[in-house]
């Protein structure tokens, strides 16, 4: 198996190519875990739900991704953008559709003007 560094992943949002933007990407697929102390027992048994999501994204304030995710926040009615994550740049891909729920701008006067977003997948991730 090759490994590849990670600044040859590349991520869309909405069909719209952003990876030369960004500087992160994190991609949390997690499961809600539910304890169940049984009385008379001494072990804990676990029930385990469904795979919840989450990607959070910085990177560097650009008109393309200002753009982009303005529009987003700014819908009455929040819509889906389709994602495609290349962790390795070609390889290994993770597609889904997810709702922008939080877009966050901080101009500092010591470096470039960054970014911090996080979308909520909704539904399945496929893996190819």
């Amino acid at each position: 198996m090759a490994f590849l560094p990670g600044y040859v992943a590349t991520f869309s949002f909405g069909g719209t190519d952003i990876s030369a933007f960004l500087d992160d990407v994190k991609f949390s697929p997690t499961r809600k875990n539910t304890d169940l102390e049984v009385l008379g027992g001494g072990a804990v048994s676990v029930i385990v739900g469904p795979v919840k999501t989450e990607i959070d994204l910085t990177g560097f304030i650009d008109p393309t991704v200002t753009a982009l995710f303005t529009a987003k926040m700014a819908e009455a009615t929040p819509t889906t953008a389709t994602l495609v994550f290349k962790p390795q740049g070609t390889g290994p891909t993770r597609t889904c559709v997810g709702y922008l729920a939080m877009y966050d701008e901080d101009a500092n006067s010591a470096g470039a003007g960054k970014f911090t977003a996080k979308v909520h997948v909704n539904g399945i991730v496929t893996y190819s």
